[in-house]
């Protein structure tokens, strides 16, 4: 999704409901929870073998020898 594809999927709803985002919590059940949002930012990401994942990364900390530093990053809107 990019920016444009979310504020056309927010233009028709009411500036005064309340946002969450939701995840698999990983539980036995698969609950699917949905804290509110507290922030939107500009963050690095790159995907982590390790992980199997995009995670956010300090571009500062990366280091020639772990696994992942020849991933591509990329900077992204985060909503957290």
């Amino acid at each position: 999704m990019k920016v444009k594809d979310l504020i056309e999927a927010l233009q028709y709803m009411s500036p005064e409901t309340e946002v969450h985002f939701s995840y698999n919590c990983g539980g036995q059940w698969a609950t699917q929870v949905a804290p509110a949002v507290e922030s939107v930012s500009i963050k690095t990401v790159q995907y982590s073998v390790h992980h199997r994942l995009v995670c956010i990364v300090d571009e500062s900390d990366m280091h020639e020898d772990e696994g992942d530093y020849n991933m591509p990053v990329h900077r992204v809107v985060v909503i957290s």
